[in-house]
């Protein structure tokens, strides 16, 4: 622990903007090996760097290790090549955003390695330790199109793609630098020829939570339209989706 507080120190020494820590803790270790590991984070965090750690890869919906549980950390969730959560994956409170992570054999992601543990060097692995430099990644495009560390850090989260059973979301580097955000869709509802039968209404920053305003009952498809492209209608470079619902009178 105290080797990896010394990196931490050293990296925000030498300018460091970003610290990726695909490492973690569970929480048994002692408090002296914890404090040294809290004064370095908050040594980085003073200087301006943004910290993204690892959730961790014990299965857990209710707790995270170390770092990524501590509050100043951007904390990294995995998702499969399903685009599900990971079964391995730490999720729950604290959790910021999900990224891929891999699954078994092939579908690993392809990671660096001791050469004695592969000649190439490379090898594919599976975890929330994969995830976490995805982010790390995003976020140094976001911030070298301007945004500063919490811009890029709510762009991701306000970009995010809804990950089913999860508060937390999927990041989509594309959505965050192009400005796609709740605020900025517009939804609807349509029968099965695409013919709009409910009033168009706007999305939320704040929410995934929608009303839909309408006498529309029984089933009917629910359309998103993010538009990025500055037309009147959907084209390349948008986000637009359709879901079947089922519309209950008085619900």
């Amino acid at each position: 622990m105290s080797t990896i507080s010394r990196g931490i120190r050293l990296a925000a020494d030498n300018g460091a903007d970003i610290i990726n820590m695909s490492i973690g803790w569970p929480l048994f270790f002692s408090d002296l090996s914890f404090r040294l590991l809290r004064e370095a984070l908050d040594y980085a965090d003073a200087k301006g760097c943004v910290l993204v750690a690892a959730a961790g890869n014990n299965g857990s919906d209710t707790d995270l290790t170390m770092p990524g549980k501590y509050g100043k950390c951007f904390s990294v969730g995995a998702i499969t090549p399903a685009m599900f959560s990971a079964d391995y994956s730490n999720t729950g409170p604290g959790l910021d955003i999900f990224a891929p992570g891999g699954g078994t054999g092939a579908y690993g992601v392809l990671s660096t390695v001791p050469f004695a543990v592969e000649s190439t060097g490379y090898a594919r692995m599976s975890g929330t330790s994969m995830a976490t430099p995805h982010i790390s990644g995003m976020l140094a495009v976001l911030m070298s199109l301007g945004m500063d560390a919490e811009e890029a850090k709510d762009a991701l989260v306000a970009s995010s793609e809804y990950l089913e059973g999860e508060d937390a979301g999927i990041a989509n580097c594309y959505a965050a630098a192009a400005g796609a955000r709740g605020s900025r869709a517009l939804f609807w509802l349509c029968d099965e020829d695409g013919d709009p039968i409910s009033y168009a209404f706007i999305g939320s920053d704040a929410s995934r939570d929608m009303v839909v305003f309408g006498d529309a009952e029984g089933s009917a498809f629910l359309c998103g339209w993010v538009g990025l492209s500055a037309t009147d209608y959907p084209a390349q470079g948008d986000f637009f989706g359709k879901q079947e619902v089922f519309l209950v009178e008085g619900t």
